[in-house]
């Protein structure tokens, strides 16, 4: 009788906490294109460098979101957003690298390749202009390689490309962004946040 009562209990647990399991993973991802967060991206970091994997990163940035929204509804903003999700996904399909929604208009692709691998595999991507990618390496610091796909997004976006690799001709992230507006700066450091 007591061994049947613990079966019971321990089935009541297995059961909570696969409940739990669902929440937490329901939490950690996005609800418009069921991609992970960016819990999963801090995942991915700490797995390569725990691993010594080789990892590249690509930032994804839709191209005038702003504009089909204001122009045509945030309806098909949403649409232009799950058919950019639906590319980058068949992009990555078999490289066991991983697409994740920062938000917004962005995306970040983690891929255990060379950045030029991945900047020739992005170059696959069926975007047809939807999107600018820059790719960077990961070198151990996330906030650094993030910076440099981000630049690199950015100076593809300004040349009209679909991929652009970083290197250091293109400049530094930092040289290349206005400094914070002194309202944001004082709010991060009320928050929190680190500058």
């Amino acid at each position: 009788m007591i061994a049947l009562g613990l079966l019971v209990a321990m089935a009541a647990l297995i059961r909570e906490n696969q409940h739990l399991r669902q929440q937490l993973a329901e939490a950690h991802t996005d609800k418009l294109t069921g991609l992970p967060d960016r819990y999963a991206a801090d995942r991915a970091f700490a797995t390569a460098d725990h691993d010594h994997t080789l990892v590249s990163v690509g930032i994804a940035d839709i191209n005038g979101l702003k504009a089909v929204n204001d122009q045509f509804g945030h309806l098909t903003g949403d649409e232009l957003i799950k058919s950019v999700t639906h590319a980058l996904q068949v992009t990555m399909q078999g490289t066991g690298g991983l697409v994740v929604r920062l938000g917004g208009d962005e995306f970040l692709l983690i891929a255990p390749m060379t950045a030029h691998q991945l900047c020739a595999l992005c170059e696959t991507a069926p975007l047809d202009g939807s999107a600018a990618i820059g790719v960077s390496s990961y070198d151990g610091n996330a906030r650094q390689a993030l910076a440099r796909a981000d630049l690199a997004m950015y100076i593809g976006k300004q040349n009209k490309r679909q991929v652009t690799i970083y290197n250091p001709a293109l400049g530094t992230p930092k040289e290349l962004r206005p400094e914070l507006p002194d309202h944001v700066r004082r709010r991060i450091r009320i928050t929190g946040g680190s500058m």
